[in-house]
């Protein structure tokens, strides 16, 4: 039919423009559309006369229904939005690494205050169960703290610690005092306080500069024994 209507017309006829039959004073809006969509545009309708001495709002709206988001749309976002204001985005303390049978040992914490020499050391260097070249803090349900150092994972050496507590290996204070005070080896959680990040082309001062910093470390925990786990204080390593 629209095609015959043509056909009788002329090309100028089909080619001038129509006025709109729409009126310029008609607002549109947007709704999504929901099972509540015809009860809203009966509430507008009914009480657009109230706005009818508004400029603009002599006619009633025309409302445009558009589709609501599906679970698609909500679950799958089509553009990427990056932000630059983040400020920091390198964690400064210790993580479980998720692979190892240490995780469930290790405190993530960032900040370790020790009431009994009133020392508070703040950890900022990131670290994992596999950091190796650590000086380690152990701590006990006692809140006594013993520090050591390792150049493999500190993941591994504590394992070792956990060992000899299980089979009651009664070489250390650290474990006379697990067995004694009836603590078992999951009782045992520690930390990395530092990571010896200077490259040494001699493995020896690599072990030298993490025996330093695990003397000055015990130094100031006070965590000599007796009353504490660490057996001595070892200053030969400044020499």
């Amino acid at each position: 039919m629209s095609k015959q209507r043509s056909l009788l017309k002329d090309r100028s006829t089909l080619l001038t423009m129509n006025p709109s039959s729409v009126s310029n004073t008609h607002i549109i809006g947007l709704l999504e559309f929901t099972s509540y969509s015809d009860r809203i545009i009966r509430i507008i309708r009914k009480h657009w006369h109230i706005l009818w001495h508004v400029p603009g709002c002599t006619d009633f709206p025309l409302i445009d229904l558009r589709r609501t988001k599906s679970i698609k749309n909500i679950l799958v976002h089509t553009e990427m939005i990056f932000t630059h204001s983040i400020v920091n985005t390198s964690p400064t303390d210790h993580y479980k690494c998720g692979r190892c049978s240490s995780c469930p040992f290790s405190l993530q914490i960032k900040e370790i205050y020790d009431e009994n020499s009133n020392f508070r050391f703040t950890i900022r260097q990131f670290s994992t169960c596999q950091t190796e070249d650590v000086v380690y803090l152990i701590r006990c349900p006692c809140n006594l703290l013993y520090i050591g150092s390792t150049t493999r994972a500190v993941g591994v050496r504590t394992g070792e610690h956990h060992s000899r507590i299980r089979n009651a290996v009664m070489e250390a204070p650290l474990v006379e005092h697990f067995i004694t005070h009836h603590h078992s080896e999951t009782d045992l959680l520690f930390t990395v306080l530092w990571i010896n990040q200077k490259k040494c082309e001699v493995r020896q001062d690599s072990e030298c500069l993490l025996r330093q910093q695990e003397t000055r470390l015990i130094y100031l925990f006070k965590s000599i024994y007796p009353g504490r786990l660490n057996s001595e204080l070892d200053f030969n390593c400044f020499t």
